[in-house]
């Protein structure tokens, strides 16, 4: 009975100290806070003394820089959101969106403000989490990079389809039963205008089964994109031509999607005829 007791404990001490060095989001937002409450002991306390920062514009800034800053500017705001942990080993990594508005502390009249995507880098030494390295991508920049993603991952479908190769095609869509796709020609192969779950997977069995290669021309042209953090709604003209110059289609396409582990994956696939 003793040498049980004994392992129990041994255990539960492993446990806690096992949890002690999980970075989490509490330990971010405990870090955040204090950083709130006063930057300067903050920067002292979380950040190690090799670490680096590279800003929006590029530049690169060190412990000293960081501390400098917050002796003669005041931050009024700062939010953190879509907040993604990786953590491996003794080191985490933290990525989201950051929001900021600042101030020289002479000067309240004089506001700056800043949106940009973040990635933090922590490392843990003696039993402590430290901040060794900080990069801001401005959000114009950002969302250049998420729109060319997602045009690949539409263009990806659409090209999948064409040249007959189905894997290309499906490995684009999201595995998610609540996917939906909505066009009035596959009326003859599921019985009805738009297809989901169960009706869904039919429409993509005879899609395989059916694929072959098609030479035409897709062209699109009106492309609008509305992004809202992890989701992503784009329209569009496309116009596909045969070799011989028949027209084949010409529609009004909509497409959802959804970033899934970092990735963009369509959830919804619509098109209307353009008369």
């Amino acid at each position: 009975m003793k040498k049980t007791i004994s392992t129990i404990t041994l255990l539960a001490f492993g446990l806690m100290g096992f949890a002690q060095n999980q970075f989490t989001e509490t330990t971010f937002n405990d870090m955040t806070l204090n950083l709130e409450k006063n930057p300067v002991e903050a920067i002292k306390k979380y950040a190690h003394p090799s670490f680096t920062f590279i800003n929006g514009r590029g530049e690169r800034k060190n412990f000293t820089d960081l501390l400098n800053y917050y002796i003669f500017v005041t931050e009024s705001v700062r939010n953190c959101s879509d907040l993604k942990f990786n953590q491996v080993g003794n080191m985490a990594i933290v990525t989201g969106v950051v929001e900021q508005q600042w101030y020289p502390k002479n000067d309240a009249s004089k506001v700056s403000k800043y949106m940009g995507v973040f990635t933090y880098t922590y490392a843990l030494d003696n039993s402590k989490w430290l901040l060794t390295s900080a990069q801001h991508t401005d959000m114009s920049i950002a969302t250049e990079i998420e729109t060319a993603a997602i045009r690949k991952v539409i263009k990806n479908e659409t090209d999948g389809y064409y040249e007959g190769n189905f894997d290309k095609a499906n490995g684009q869509w999201a595995t998610k039963l609540g996917n939906e796709y909505q066009n009035q020609y596959i009326a003859q192969f599921v019985g009805k205008t738009y297809a989901k779950a169960e009706t869904l997977q039919k429409l993509f069995e005879f899609a395989k089964k059916s694929s072959q290669k098609q030479e035409v021309t897709v062209d699109e042209s009106d492309f609008e994109l509305r992004l809202n953090k992890n989701m992503a709604w784009a329209t569009y003209n496309q116009k596909v031509t045969k070799k011989d110059g028949t027209a084949m289609q010409n529609q009004r396409q909509t497409r959802i999607l959804e970033r899934i582990n970092g990735e963009w994956k369509i959830v919804f696939v619509s098109g209307q005829d353009i008369k």
